[in-house]
């Protein structure tokens, strides 16, 4: 079996996306779909679960371990810092000068 080292980035992005680590470990160890990635080496790995799509990009090293370079969730976990920003960045599209001020502060003050 492969084995997978999760980058400080990757386990940031868990953390702040609020993903299970199965839903990522399984898109990886049993993925429905595997294509290539942008950067030259690296693969995506996708796996559903209903309605959401979870990907892991990882590439292999010289030892042959995986190393996750990023992770996510489409559409993004209720709660999680990407569904915060979803929702901000819909608010402010359709807002008003004063309404995407506003946002803005909130956005600053809340830090997404």
């Amino acid at each position: 079996m492969k084995k997978l080292i999760w980058s400080k980035h990757s386990l940031q992005r868990i953390k702040d996306r609020k993903i299970p680590k199965k839903y990522l470990t399984d898109a990886f160890y049993k993925p429905d779909k595997i294509l290539d990635s942008r950067q030259i080496g690296t693969k995506k790995f996708i796996r559903y679960y209903g309605k959401h799509k979870a990907v892991v990009i990882a590439g292999p090293n010289d030892n042959g371990e995986w190393i996750v370079i990023s992770c996510w969730i489409n559409p993004p976990l209720q709660d999680s810092l990407d569904y915060k920003k979803d929702i901000w960045q819909r608010k402010y599209n359709s807002s008003s000068v004063w309404g995407k001020i506003l946002l803005e502060i909130k956005k600053a003050i809340f830090n997404y």
